[in-house]
């Protein structure tokens, strides 16, 4: 993990991200981001590349990396 992201990370508590997560949750779903997409010069040639339940996906991310600590995972020897 790069050293700004960690130093992120330890500044965020499990329960704001969970909060944060929540909000992605509720504030970007399809129907708001397809409508954003279609505002925006070039947003259809983007919106295909947009996967179907964006706002869950970020959600989830947001619960995995921000979300309960957990020790650093020991990279992989080559």
């Amino acid at each position: 993990m790069s050293g700004l992201l960690a130093k992120i990370k330890n500044m965020i508590s499990p329960s704001h991200a969970e909060k944060a997560a929540d909000t992605i949750e509720q504030k970007a779903t399809d129907q708001r981001v397809d409508d954003t997409l279609n505002r925006v010069p070039g947003g259809d040639k983007v919106a295909e590349h947009v996967p179907d339940n964006v706002g869950e996906k970020a959600a989830d991310m947001t619960r995995d990396t921000f979300g309960e600590k957990q020790p650093d995972k020991p990279e992989p020897s080559a």
